[in-house]
């Protein structure tokens, strides 16, 4: 027995651990390896409930950029130790430690930060071929479907009554990665697409809430450019009515002028009369050039001219356009450079009236609905359309891309979390072993192989645990799955990794979302 255990003894402390004894830095590493898993679940959860749901692309953007923090904060924290050998080996002041742990973690998660985006996603993204791009975007369509119950497939039973279960959402989310290996999927719902886009986008009453509240800004936006036309021809009526009145202020003040000089209109030189015409013309007043001082018919003809040009500007709206007086406001309303204003402010077709409307009833059935079919006809169009229009360069490229990204960002954030999650629960019993003990590993061979044996031991446990039925559903085992296993673009291993996350989720999930609610006070990492 003592022979068995010198010889265990000599191997663990050969092979596997040394003595580091309890050290202050060990601790330090125990308390913020413990707050980091904290974050790590709360962001697991929640990440969770947004790419298993039917959330916004630029949802799924905001919570991606959390996720590469956190891993960038990772493998700043896995290399801290460094940082403190080195202090202990060259008597490092705090200030000098505090200073190089900083750099070292600003470092480390900048370049973490950009190269998961630019080295992972982007290159993936990049090298996708058009026949992807153009799955990706009918694959996001068909994953609506099932997140909103409104489409079933044989052989798949998916309970996506509120609240989903995490494995739900965990299939949801990784559910377009493993059936693009699946050639023609959607062919399954050719004939509905249409159906189904209309029901995502009425489901979405925050989309028509947005389109009312444009309407009615929009209404308020004509109703006081219509005021300010009532004001200003109200202004010129005023100035037309007065103008008997107003010439003859204008004509005394210019006989005023004259005297002056010791004029009167009658005694002006004939040789000064250019330049009285020029001091009048000066005043606004646009005499012939055949006028004369003394022409009083002509003075009150170039005032009234005058006030006329005056008036008119004010009723100018551009491109020589100029609108009639006493219009009414369904008259405003309907003129063209109203109704063109109007439509580019909503977004409606060229072709579309504009009315005035007071209810979200009419607002639905006159303006939102036909806009609405003009945005499923062109979403099916593009769903249909053929993969060579979704290559670079080509029509749709943008959305095509955009699909790609949204089909791998979710696996693969997912794969990071857990990762970080599951590495870190061991390092988490590292220090506390080392602060117990004073034993840690020997070297970061051994740590790496401890870690790869315990994050493939934990999957491989909880995918033979019955945590879950869908990986049971005959489509799951003899389709999705098969398939995924055979797919360059999954592989046998990363296609194993998935399947054991649906089983996994049920039971870290519940975990999770507590820590995110009771510890870190309902975080929703900037997602509502």
């Amino acid at each position: 027995m003592d022979a068995t255990s010198s010889v265990d003894g000599n191997f663990l402390t050969r092979y596997l651990v040394r003595r580091e004894g309890r050290k202050l830095w060990g601790g330090v590493m125990l308390c913020v390896t413990l707050t980091y898993l904290a974050v790590e679940f709360g962001f697991n959860a929640r990440l969770l409930d947004v790419v298993g749901g039917n959330v916004s692309p630029a949802a799924v953007e905001s919570i991606e950029r959390w996720g590469r923090c956190l891993s960038g904060f990772a493998l700043a924290l896995a290399l801290w130790p460094s940082r403190f050998h080195k202090a202990e080996k060259h008597s490092w002041g705090i200030r000098r430690l505090v200073m190089s742990i900083a750099i070292l973690t600003a470092v480390t998660m900048t370049a973490v930060f950009v190269l998961e985006k630019v080295a992972i996603v982007d290159q993936l993204v990049d090298h996708s071929t058009l026949e992807a791009r153009s799955e990706a975007v009918n694959l996001q369509l068909l994953q609506q479907a099932f997140i909103s119950g409104e489409i079933k497939l044989d052989g798949l039973k998916l309970d996506v009554s509120q609240p989903v279960k995490p494995d739900v959402k965990t299939f949801m989310a990784t559910f377009p990665f493993l059936v693009s290996s699946i050639r023609n999927i959607e062919a399954r719902i050719k004939d509905q697409k249409a159906d189904i886009v209309r029901r995502e986008l009425r489901d979405n009453t925050g989309m028509f809430d947005k389109a009312w509240r444009g309407y009615v800004q929009s209404r308020h936006d004509i109703e006081r450019r219509y005021n300010a036309y009532v004001s200003a021809v109200n202004r010129g009526t005023l100035a037309l009515n007065n103008i008997d009145r107003n010439v003859d202020a204008q004509w005394a003040r210019y006989v005023s002028k004259l005297a002056r000089y010791s004029w009167t209109p009658d005694t002006v030189p004939n040789r000064r009369w250019g330049d009285v015409r020029k001091f009048v013309r000066k005043q606004g007043l646009h005499v012939a050039d055949d006028w004369v001082p003394s022409d009083r018919e002509g003075f009150y003809e170039a005032y009234r001219q005058k006030v006329e040009s005056s008036v008119g500007a004010n009723l100018n709206i551009g491109n020589g356009i100029r609108l009639p007086r006493n219009l009414t406001f369904a008259q405003f309303v309907a003129r063209p450079e109203t109704q063109k204003a109007w439509k580019q402010a909503l977004g409606t077709p060229a072709n579309m009236t504009v009315r005035l409307l007071d209810s979200r009833d009419d607002f639905d059935a006159e303006i939102y609905g036909p806009m609405l079919e003009t945005r499923v006809s062109d979403t099916v169009k593009r769903l249909n359309a053929p993969a060579e229009d979704f290559a670079d360069h080509g029509i749709y490229e943008r959305e095509g891309r955009a699909a790609y990204r949204a089909v791998v960002v979710p696996p693969i954030s997912l794969a990071l979390s857990l990762a970080g999650a599951l590495v870190h629960i061991l390092k988490l019993a590292v220090w506390i072993g080392m602060m117990l003990t004073g034993w840690v590993y020997r070297n970061a061979w051994v740590l790496m192989g401890a870690l790869v044996s315990f994050c493939g031991g934990v999957l491989g446990m909880v995918g033979v645990l019955p945590t879950t039925s869908i990986t049971a559903e005959p489509l799951f085992a003899k389709v999705i799955y098969p398939a995924a296993q055979a797919d360059g673009r999954a592989g046998p291993l990363v296609a194993w990794a998935v399947r054991s996350t649906i089983h996994l989720q049920p039971i870290a999930w519940p975990v999770f979302e507590n820590v995110r609610v009771n510890v870190l006070q309902g975080f929703n990492f900037g997602v509502e």
